[in-house]
């Protein structure tokens, strides 16, 4: 079976989606090596991938952003023909619309936040997901949902029949230990608190913040760490903390290593993660690994259900937050025995079985 992935989220820093990407593709491209993988990017990948006779790699030279969609929609559907592939998988919401019809078409959905929550998003990205996901979800034979959560929402807001949705639940990157242990650096206090994620208004940093302000007028021991990329929308972490007075509270560290990020779960007393939208939200499925509680609002896939160690907040508010923290400091949630966490193997199973299924069904 030849069968193409749209391979673009490998050319960035792996964050959420990337990180999905990529920890899947190492396991399919092992599942079965009569598969032949084609991986169609805009811009030369950044992620490491096994140079194997089966794995072939077609990049552009694209830095816009726009240009980037219209070089998938059109590039890709060309490289698809001349490679005549099988099955063409894009893990992120969109498919190329122009593909042979012959081609089995398979899209992951992480969330819906576009219709849910616009005003959380860029206005170029959120028309984009307008004008490309809906005609994605058409054209597509079957559609990988990271969750319940995202197969209810696709089922109940879009009209997507359930049987056409497979859930493949994601699981923790696995993050390597650093070659030194000097844990914590001088500009991060034990104990802390941990947020992980891109800083951009749909993560609701604003409310976390302010939350955190009040909490640490009665707990004045605990820190807060903020890991990762700056985003759009202006959200300044550093402006809002200095205005609520906890500035020498909060450690800013931008985009953090995969080594530094295993010792801030390690080290971490809870992750806090209360997204006004949550497809899934890898950050928490992380932390669970690490044993550790997560703060997570109700509009979301992280509840109780996941884990005994998940709290959620009754809304986004600040107030909310703060009870949850307040929560979790007088009554610390405990780990249930045997806590199933999925791996990417399960997930990689999954998703092959969703890749090969359509196949077989040409020739019914």
């Amino acid at each position: 079976m030849i069968i193409a992935i749209d391979a673009r989220p490998l050319s960035r820093p792996l964050t959420g989606i990337g990180r999905y990407t990529y920890n899947l593709i190492k396991q399919l491209v092992e599942l079965d090596s009569r598969h032949v993988w084609h991986l169609y990017s805009d811009q030369p990948l950044a992620a490491h991938i096994p140079k194997l006779p089966n794995i072939h790699v077609k990049t552009g030279n694209v830095k816009s952003d726009i240009v980037s969609t219209l070089f998938a929609q059109a590039i890709f559907s060309v490289w698809a023909r001349k490679d005549n592939i099988d099955v063409f998988w894009s893990p992120r919401h969109h498919l190329p619309l122009l593909l042979p019809r012959k081609v089995k078409k398979i899209v992951t959905i992480h969330d819906i936040v576009w219709y849910r929550h616009p005003e959380t998003m860029p206005t170029s990205r959120k028309w984009l997901e307008r004008l490309l996901m809906p005609p994605s979800l058409a054209a597509s034979d079957h559609i990988i949902a990271v969750s319940d959560f995202t197969k209810h929402e696709l089922s109940n807001a879009l009209g997507i029949r359930a049987d056409k949705v497979t859930v493949t639940t994601l699981a923790p990157t696995p993050l390597p230990t650093p070659k030194t242990s000097n844990f914590p650096p001088e500009h991060i206090k034990k104990p802390f608190y941990l947020f992980v994620g891109t800083l951009e208004p749909r993560k609701n940093l604003g409310n976390l913040l302010t939350a955190f302000s009040e909490f640490s007028l009665e707990n004045p021991d605990i820190n807060l760490v903020i890991a990762g990329k700056d985003g759009w929308g202006k959200v300044s972490v550093a402006d809002i903390s200095e205005d609520l007075g906890i500035r020498d509270k909060v450690a800013i560290l931008g985009f953090v290593s995969d080594e530094t990020l295993h010792t801030l779960y390690k080290n971490c007393s809870a992750l806090l993660m209360p997204s006004i939208y949550e497809g899934f939200g890898l950050p928490a499925i992380e932390a669970l690994y690490y044993c550790k509680p997560v703060i997570a609002t109700t509009n979301s896939a992280i509840t109780p259900a996941l884990s005994p160690l998940v709290i959620n907040t009754t809304d986004h508010s600040a107030q909310a937050i703060l009870q949850a923290m307040n929560r979790l400091k007088k009554t610390p949630p405990q780990a249930a025995p045997g806590l199933n966490i999925h791996t990417w193997a399960d997930c990689a199973a999954l998703t092959m079985d969703v890749l090969t299924m359509d196949v077989l069904t040409l020739d019914v």
